[in-house]
């Protein structure tokens, strides 16, 4: 379990959101309010607003700050969040914030609230959401798009000329996270040009539910899934397409399962790794061609989307590669790679290959 907020702690890139933070503050600092849920479409911001809320009001809660994982499907166990809480917990007596992050269905929080409540009787609870099923008494706050000018803010530091971000913002929806994802790239060397290609429309493929009528992302029908490596449908996947967001709520080994389906669909041979003890390589894939077997070794990081691929990483897997034996090695994250990352890359592009959130969407429509 996580704990954030500390006067050394860095926010993370903040824009917009006042009245919403003010909101948060007014109702969990300054008056008795106890609970609050922060809902929205995917990468709206929710966790951005979170982050700053316990970034700028720490001092508030001197008993700590805890981050409880949300499930990718309806089970909750109020008694595993309880014993999370306990062994984090610095003093029950003091104020202090648990976070729910990612919660599927919010009302499933109130029995974890209740039971957390006997370990830390005066905790505030945060409930973060892309559900709008508010439990009664919680703060309802619902998190819209940002307009243009705010999300323009998140490209300084690109090194674009304000007619280059103004053509980029034009061609955005009011999602920060794409927004962030784009300037980053941006801050990598990636073109305009390439980056409006990669923002313009697609084609893809709608889910369809049993009785033929397509699926809204609100649909219940349209619920996230538990994933297992061989039961990674052509459903599940046209779902991670729709809603690309959702590789982020893998658990780490169910993210590795997915890229080993999208590099098995893409005709290789794959074999998972065990879950420990991998040695730097979580899944090999072989191709045969005429000349022989092409083995490619792949690492997966299911980071966050402000946690880019250190160089570091890069270089090791370079070792791996020569270690195995292996004619390519991939690492594929749901993040992005960092400056020094995609150097080091171009300088072994035949041996080396970075895949990020765009490139594994592509590799999946491709499918």
């Amino acid at each position: 379990m996580d704990t954030p907020g500390g006067e050394n702690q860095a926010a993370p890139l903040f824009v917009g959101r006042q009245e919403e933070l003010a909101a948060l503050a007014s109702h969990l600092v300054r008056t008795d309010g106890s609970r609050a849920l922060v809902h929205g479409p995917a990468g709206i911001g929710k966790s951005a607003l979170i982050r700053a809320f316990t970034s700028r009001y720490w001092r508030d809660f001197p008993g700590g700050m805890h981050v409880l994982p949300g499930p990718i499907s309806d089970e909750w166990d109020p008694l595993r969040d309880a014993e999370l809480v306990r062994e984090a917990v610095r003093d029950p007596s003091r104020p202090s914030v648990v976070v729910f992050e990612e919660a599927h269905l919010p009302y499933l929080q109130v029995d974890s609230a209740r039971v957390i409540g006997t370990v830390l009787p005066r905790a505030r609870f945060i409930a973060a959401s892309r559900s709008d099923e508010c439990p009664h008494g919680w703060l309802n706050l619902a998190l819209t798009e940002l307009p243009k000018t705010e999300l323009a803010e998140m490209f300084s530091g690109s090194g674009l000329s304000d007619d280059d971000v103004e053509l980029l913002v034009s061609g955005l929806p009011g999602n920060p996270l794409l927004a962030g994802l784009v300037s980053r790239l941006a801050q990598q060397g990636v073109g305009v040009g390439d980056l409006r290609e990669r923002l313009g429309p697609s084609s893809l493929p709608g889910l369809l539910g049993p009785n033929g009528v397509p699926l809204s992302p609100g649909d219940s029908d349209a619920r996230p899934i538990e994933i297992r490596f061989k039961a990674f449908s052509a459903e599940l996947l046209a779902k991670i397409e729709a809603d690309p967001d959702i590789m982020r709520q893998l658990s780490p080994r169910a993210f590795e399962e997915f890229v080993a389906s999208l590099y098995e669909r893409h005709g290789f041979h794959v074999e998972l790794t065990p879950q420990s003890a991998d040695g730097g390589v979580d899944l090999y894939a072989v191709r045969y061609e005429p000349y022989g077997r092409c083995l490619t070794i792949v690492d997966c990081k299911r980071y966050a989307v402000h946690r880019p691929v250190q160089v570091g990483l890069v270089r090791h897997l370079r070792g791996v590669i020569e270690d195995k034996g292996a004619s390519v090695g991939v690492l594929a994250t749901t993040s992005t790679f960092t400056k020094g990352a995609r150097k080091f890359q171009e300088a072994h592009g035949y041996r080396i290959g970075l895949q990020d959130w765009f490139d594994l969407q592509d590799m999946l429509r491709k499918t």
